[in-house]
């Protein structure tokens, strides 16, 4: 199968998705191109590993609403410093449109929903 893939360098973000719980790579990208703006299933190599993990790519509505796309990655089971690394982001499967909340606690809620989501993808993925 061929995914669409986006590759960047991982910048400081706000770290607002370490507050949350949900500590992400973020990475600030020029055009989305004709990948679908919201929440999905991603494989991320970092260095010569590859790992899943979730990603939104789009403007963060409920944040700030930014005027140029960002694509954030949360990397399930990872913890390592990778401020400046390249990471190479494989969209495999997408979950949900991205959309603004009204508050910080239902956007935890749904990150918490989403990842919940795309571990039941990956074992799907896995499967074939």
């Amino acid at each position: 199968m061929n995914f669409q893939t986006l590759s960047g360098s991982v910048v400081v973000g706000h770290q607002l998705g370490r507050k949350l719980g949900f500590p992400t790579a973020n990475i600030n990208i020029s055009e989305i191109g004709d990948i679908k703006q919201g929440v999905w299933l991603v494989r991320v190599e970092v260095g010569a590993t590859m790992y899943w993990g979730v990603a939104n790519i789009g403007f963060r509505p409920s944040v700030n609403n930014r005027t140029n796309p960002i694509l954030e990655v949360y990397i399930f089971d990872f913890s390592d410093d990778i401020y400046g690394e390249k990471l190479n982001v494989e969209f495999i499967r997408h979950i949900r449109n991205e959309r603004k909340f009204d508050s910080l606690e239902l956007l935890k809620d749904a990150i918490d929903t989403d990842v919940a989501q795309a571990k039941k993808y990956k074992i799907d993925y896995e499967g074939c």
